[in-house]
């Protein structure tokens, strides 16, 4: 890679999980008119994204400009390579180096900032702040160099959410607390940006407000009416919690803002957005069982309240099923993470006779990830490579878009798809082999019908288990890029958030490197001869 001489200045603010149409919205009646404006006077519009098939994958694409198949990272869960086993996902196994790396190498001055799947980078010569103000944390908590970090937390002290905090949807003592957690880290987390920007020398600066992520998650029912979960008592009680983090985060960008230079640009982006949570993660063991596909030795049997293979003698599972689910959570968040970990392991995926079970979950509490218990690939493999792979693939996603929900007859889900007609790179062999994408239109709860699985029935919709989504994922994604040079108008329509990457590198007038999977948008006219050698969306 070259570089070119180039006063130019680039801030990145993510806003995580982010919902466009909400923006649109609560712009057009003048409650966030700091981004009303930007989008008016600047370049926006909508994201292509890879959400509804893994939304963990969603920041490391972003960071990255590359699919899943090469960074492999796909859930916070996920099935260890040609094994059986589930783990926690960490940073450290992104496959894809960071675009900051890649500027970092060829001097540009970096910071970053709360970015999702971010770690110590070996020889960084910037500044990273690793997962200060997360709310899902992959690496740990610190900065490099320490020396910023504990200036830093000397000057903003530390946002106050907890790693993954929940709330109950219905517990309005749980939401009013996450509410003022996320209202005080948006702030602390504007104060830390403009405190880097004042004090620090930067030429591209990334930072990432999680906010918007658990206020989708927990709070999209105090503001749906339309929803199942819509409680009209607990919305008037409490109010819009999450117009709240939405208003809240618009005067903070309002205060960065504020800060920039004539020279600076600005690129505000989300990866996807929440809506309603109607997902059939819970049903779907027990789908797979009913349709022969896992099958369980002994005593155990499959467990719709929470998508577990367990024992109904098992008298561990008999004690815990005794305990009071309000009383289980205090205990169990009590409990060092580590031992937290095991015990859910415990329920997931046991005892299953794999010399019978063609495919198992991988769990996920959004989408529904399968593996194919493949010879060769998996240790105990019974489906054949090649042609039997392929009819056992095609079996699952006929025998899935065959299930309704048998209160309006809607199929449950929109579409099942085959990732490695979709990824490619030296980690996709690591992926799910098929996702089911669920159709929000058949507002799936409780229950899947269909002549192949009769009547698959939960206690409870997904929302009303842990850890209480009552928001689900879904795209489009999101930029909006302003400041000198920049075209106003709409992006592309089929702009992609793999694309992100390899147009920060441009503005820098680096060279592309040809594994990014993203393309350029030609968003500034300023007669920089941009060298591409990317390889492009097909």
């Amino acid at each position: 890679m070259g570089v070119a001489q180039n006063t130019r200045r680039v801030l990145v603010i993510g806003l995580d999980a982010a919902d466009i149409e909400l923006l649109k919205l609560w712009s057009d009646e003048g409650s966030l008119p700091v981004i009303e404006s930007l989008m008016h006077r600047g370049l926006w519009g909508e994201l292509k994204t890879i959400t509804d098939i893994s939304h963990t994958a969603v920041w490391p694409s972003i960071i990255s400009g590359t699919n899943p198949g090469k960074h492999g990272i796909y859930n916070i869960y996920q099935a260890a390579p040609y094994d059986y086993k589930i783990f926690r996902v960490k940073a450290q196994q992104c496959a894809s180096p960071p675009v900051w790396k890649l500027l970092d190498a060829n001097g540009t001055k970096c910071i970053v900032i709360d970015a999702p799947f971010d770690c110590t980078i070996d020889g960084f010569h910037g500044i990273q702040i690793l997962e200060w103000g997360s709310w899902v944390r992959y690496t740990g908590r610190g900065g490099n160099p320490a020396a910023v970090w504990d200036r830093l937390v000397q000057k903003c002290g530390l946002p106050p959410i907890e790693n993954e905090t929940t709330a109950q949807w219905f517990m309005a003592e749980e939401l009013s607390r996450l509410r003022d957690w996320l209202l005080e880290g948006i702030a602390k987390k504007g104060e830390a940006v403009s405190w880097l920007m004042q004090t620090q020398d930067w030429e591209f600066l990334l930072a990432v407000f999680p906010e918007t992520h658990p206020a989708g998650h927990f709070f999209w029912h105090l503001h749906d009416p339309h929803y199942e979960a819509f409680s009209e008592k607990l919305q008037k009680k409490l109010g819009n919690y999450l117009k709240d983090v939405y208003r809240k985060i618009d005067a903070v960008i309002g205060q960065i803002v504020a800060g920039l230079e004539e020279r600076d640009i600005l690129l505000i982006v989300s990866g996807d957005r929440i809506g309603p949570n109607y997902s059939g993660w819970h049903l779907l063991p027990t789908v797979l069982a009913q349709l022969s596909f896992l099958r369980t030795k002994g005593n155990y049997s499959q467990d719709a309240s929470g998508g577990g293979v367990s024992n109904r003698h098992d008298w561990l599972k008999r004690l815990r099923d005794r305990i009071p689910e309000k009383l289980r959570k205090k205990i169990g968040t009590a409990l060092p993470p580590s031992l937290q970990f095991r015990m859910w392991q415990r329920w997931t995926n046991p005892n299953l006779d794999w010399a019978n079970t063609k495919c198992f979950y991988v769990p996920n509490d959004c989408q529904g990830h399968i593996r194919i218990n493949l010879r060769g690939r998996e240790p105990l493999g019974c489906v054949e490579p090649g042609r039997e792979y392929d009819a056992l693939c095609l079996e699952i996603k006929e025998q899935f878009e065959k299930i309704v929900n048998p209160n309006n007859s809607e199929s449950v889900v929109k579409e099942v798809v085959r990732t490695d007609r979709l990824f490619s790179g030296q980690r996709a062999g690591e992926l799910p082999d098929l996702a089911v994408i669920w159709n929000e239109d058949a507002r799936l709860t409780t229950e899947m019908f269909s002549d192949k699985i009769g009547l698959v029935k939960s206690q409870q919709p997904a929302y009303a288990i842990p850890p209480y989504y009552v928001g689900n994922h879904r795209g489009p994604g999101f930029a909006i890029l302003h400041g000198p040079g920049v075209k106003a108008g709409r992006l592309a329509e089929d702009s992609h958030i793999y694309d992100i990457a390899p147009t920060l590198l441009a503005f820098f007038q680096y060279t592309i490197p040809a594994s990014m999977d993203g393309r350029l948008w030609h968003a500034i006219d300023d007669g920089a001869q941009i060298k591409e050698n990317c390889c492009g969306r097909s």
